[in-house]
């Protein structure tokens, strides 16, 4: 019998700890789709340079390393409705 194997397809990454309540309000989120990997957050996605475009408007990254990258350059400055990071 074939051996199941493990795909990760989605990565949170924020500068809230794990266990913070509202740590999903303020994080970014890297996806496999089908044309690359997605990158957004709340208020929108970013596009292959790290600048924030309208969600219908983001082209996919070919790469997910480049993805988790951006991800992590842009999480501590993540808002919400215009509001920053809240303290851990």
């Amino acid at each position: 019998m074939p051996e199941p194997t493990t795909t990760i397809t989605r990565y949170e990454v924020s500068v809230l700890p794990a266990t913070h309540p509202d740590r999903h309000y303020w994080s970014v989120i890297v996806a496999s789709t089908d044309h690359g990997w997605a990158v957004w957050d709340a208020d929108g996605a970013y596009d292959q340079d790290g600048q924030r475009v309208p969600i219908d408007n983001a082209s996919p990254h070919s790469d997910q390393a480049a993805a988790l990258a951006i991800a992590r350059r842009v999480a501590p400055n993540v808002t919400l409705n215009g509001h920053p990071v809240p303290a851990a």
